[in-house]
């Protein structure tokens, strides 16, 4: 990875249209049409030809080992073969990211033809935000004018962030007050919002179902004030194992869903494995200083791919968690493993 030199001169007229956009724009929202906004506006004053914004766990010094999960949150136009391999990107961002002064630097890479502008763009509770400004040849940004760029992109994340958690706070009607996670009002009503999302901007998704194995016995056997504890457990250990992106509810008794924005197959694998993982190794307490391991069977289905409505994408993924009980429980199916197979 090389550093790319920067021309450093900006235009008078390109001036005026910058400050049109930074002064006149309404705030936003949400972050899809900030994203959006920007790209075309950059597209069109300066021949950008795609951002990309990638979110990755905030890591603190005492977690510097954790693993370095790079996810693609937003990329507008998919089909366009004149971008950088998604799969090339972790190898130019950590390098950036695990720098100390990563987030009061800005970064101009040169990967082959491409001239890449990196920076810090904000954080949610879990996850840290990055923007990578991706220019064909040399960048025509830099000196005062990125500065800018760079504190306009960071400000209007942070706005829509606070409405974000306006957002959340209103949505306290939709918590399940077990497992703190959202309930089956809200999923139905997320499911239509991410079918429709999927029509009008092609973006795909991925369900999870989730069920504790051998839950009745952990009722029976303890009582069902410490199957409601396991329940409760889970539902915070869910929340932290996955992404501020992800959607996490609790569908009714022990069982939960999942859903995945933007992810595709070997995401939504990838993902479920580590959980799966991640929830058979966790230690949950019981009363009086006891503690039990617990297990979980996971079915898996995308969208479109798997189903066409939200009935179907939920019945699917449910149709995948039982295929995971018969194989043996503690295990993840994927409705395009098992229907492939089947075929």
């Amino acid at each position: 990875m090389k550093k790319a030199k920067v021309d450093q001169t900006v235009r008078p007229e390109d001036l005026i249209s910058c400050l049109d956009f930074f002064s006149c724009h309404p705030q936003w929202e949400e972050a899809e049409e900030f994203y959006r906004d920007m790209e075309e506006f950059l597209a069109k004053n300066w021949n950008n030809i795609h951002s990309y914004i990638f979110s990755y766990p905030k890591i603190d010094k005492s977690e510097h080992t954790k693993e370095k999960m790079l996810r693609n949150v937003w990329w507008h136009d998919k089909t366009d073969k004149n971008t950088i391999d998604l799969e090339e990107w972790p190898n130019i961002l950590w390098p950036l990211i695990d720098r100390p002064d990563f987030k009061d630097q800005k970064h101009v890479v040169n990967e082959g033809r491409y001239h890449c502008h990196v920076f810090y763009l904000g954080q949610e509770e879990k996850q840290a935000y990055v923007m990578c400004l991706q220019f064909e040849g040399q960048s025509p940004l830099g000196g005062d004018f990125l500065d800018y760029l760079i504190k306009f992109s960071q400000t209007s994340f942070a706005q829509v962030q606070n409405w974000n958690h306006m957002r959340r706070r209103l949505s306290l009607a939709y918590i399940d007050d077990v497992s703190g996670l959202y309930n089956q009002r809200k999923l139905f009503e997320d499911l239509e919002a991410m079918v429709r999302k999927h029509y009008n901007l092609g973006e795909n998704f991925a369900v999870f179902f989730l069920d504790i194995d051998y839950f009745k016995k952990i009722n029976d056997g303890h009582g069902h004030l410490i199957g409601t504890s396991i329940i409760a457990q889970l539902g915070k250990s869910l929340k932290r194992y996955l992404r501020e992106s992800d959607l996490v509810y609790r569908y009714g008794g022990d069982e939960f869903v999942m859903i995945l924005s933007n992810a595709a197959l070997n995401e939504a694998r990838l993902v479920g494995e580590r959980v799966l993982s991640d929830i058979h190794s966790e230690i949950f307490y019981l009363d009086s200083g006891r503690n039990i391991n617990i297990s979980v069977s996971i079915g898996i289905a995308t969208f479109p791919e798997d189903a066409k409505d939200t009935t179907e994408i939920l019945r699917m993924a449910d149709r995948m968690m039982y295929e995971a009980k018969e194989r043996g429980r503690g295990q993840v199916c994927l409705a395009a493993d098992i229907l492939h197979k089947k075929a």
